[in-house]
């Protein structure tokens, strides 16, 4: 006999449901022993980052320029992630959403690349690579709770909450730590170091502004996420030869680079950064994009810590003060709050959710609940679905476009999906 239907799904639950287990089938989450591996590898490419911009450093010696140690870097970042670019990496490829690919979205984000991994190989022999990279998880910080604010491109607007405040000056606090123990050992004067910090916090901030721009142009053409990123790597590889070009023909006495000089580990750069483009896209998603981030800034202090303590890869030994030490950790702590702790609304409650000082009634459209998802209820009930997926792309990791939700949401209430699923 034929099996019985189940009852059909009704109402804003029903559309909430199949969202969210839409997404549940597009990517499986490791299980435990799997998240394990995860943190360590993005810890590993955390620590990759690190050693990146300190082989870049060492490679700009021989080279008598930082530009060329970057257009170098970028270079070999290219080939490797070309190879990358003929697999899937086990990500769902991107369908157009029909909103227009502007035509800035080519080259910014290569534009942005190339702003930041030359300032890396500049400033970060000169500032310590600890303090360097202290400087650049405030400025992703800071930048990140702008863009998630006014909602840049296709992310959506999430509002400034207590949770990111908190993170961010708990971040500062430990960045004004790190630079203070820099100034009391540095012997340029303070404005050099300020200035210098500055840049290093612009970088930072731009890498988060690079990050809305990737995941629109992978969303709005329809491609996989590592493809987009080889475009920026492509681009920003062309815009530092040609700049790299035009410095050699306006400056006349312009040291050769002496390529010959250079050891063999100074050229592997930009193969880590291909590396870690690689563990981004393939274990955000897996791992959830919260506990990637910390693990990725935790790889990043430490090894920079550990280059400047030791003095490796040819980097100048920078002496490590437990100011330095606290600092840095205070940095992680900020990172850890502004990813993990509850979201805390700025409402009339002190800074607690407006959605909690209701007690157990139900949180209004646009207010999250206690689990940080809305309820559900009258309004935009997807906006949970939405919030997990923006923190997706935002952190560049995002496996699902805006037509694609878009899609599942039209879907949801299709009676021949229901009776078919019933059947």
């Amino acid at each position: 006999p034929r099996a019985r239907a189940r009852p059909r799904r009704r109402g804003p639950r029903a559309r909430l449901h199949k969202l969210a287990s839409s997404q549940r089938t597009q990517l499986a989450p490791m299980p435990s022993l799997g998240t394990s591996a995860g943190v360590l590898a993005a810890f590993a490419g955390g620590c990759g980052l690190a050693t990146q911009a300190s082989m870049n450093g060492a490679l700009a010696v021989p080279l008598h320029s930082p530009l060329a140690a970057t257009a170098v870097s970028m270079a070999v970042g290219v080939v490797c992630l070309t190879i990358t670019s003929f697999f899937s990496l086990g990500l769902v490829k991107h369908k157009p959403s029909g909103k227009p690919v502007l035509w800035w979205f080519w080259v910014a984000p290569g534009m942005i690349g190339v702003f930041f991994v030359s300032m890396g190989t500049l400033i970060g022999p000169k500032l310590g690579f600890s303090l360097y990279f202290v400087c650049i998880v405030v400025g992703q910080l800071i930048t990140a709770v702008g863009v998630d604010h006014f909602g840049v491109l296709d992310i959506p607007k999430s509002g400034v909450t207590g949770t990111k405040i908190t993170g961010v000056l708990i971040v500062i606090t430990g960045a004004v730590m790190a630079v203070l123990e820099r100034l009391s050992l540095s012997s340029s004067s303070p404005g050099t170091v300020t200035g210098l910090v500055l840049v290093s916090v612009a970088a930072g901030g731009s890498a988060s502004v690079q990050i809305p721009i990737t995941s629109a142009f992978t969303s709005r053409y329809g491609t996989y996420a590592h493809r987009s990123t080889l475009l920026s790597f492509a681009v920003g590889c062309v815009i530092t030869v040609a700049i790299y070009g035009i410095s050699v023909g306006v400056v006349d006495d312009l040291p050769k680079p002496e390529f010959k000089t250079a050891e063999w580990w100074m050229y592997v750069g930009g193969a880590l950064g291909a590396a870690y483009v690689f563990i981004s896209v393939h274990l955000g998603p897996r791992i959830g994009v919260a506990l990637f981030f910390v693990s990725v800034v935790a790889g990043q202090l430490t090894m920079s810590l550990l280059i400047d303590s030791l003095g490796l890869l040819n980097s100048e030994q920078v002496p490590v003060t437990p100011l330095r030490v606290a600092g840095v950790v205070v940095v992680f702590l900020g990172a850890v709050a502004f990813r993990f702790l509850p979201p805390m609304e700025c409402g009339p409650c002190g800074g607690l959710d407006a959605a909690t000082a209701q007690g157990d009634s139900a949180p209004a459209s646009g207010e999250h609940g206690a689990d940080g998802l809305d309820s559900p209820g009258k309004g935009d009930v997807e906006e949970g679905p939405w919030a997990v997926t923006a923190a997706r792309v935002d952190s560049g990791f995002g496996e699902e476009s805006t037509g694609d939700r878009r899609g599942s949401e039209g879907d949801a209430d299709d009676p021949e999906d229901d009776r078919g699923a019933g059947e």
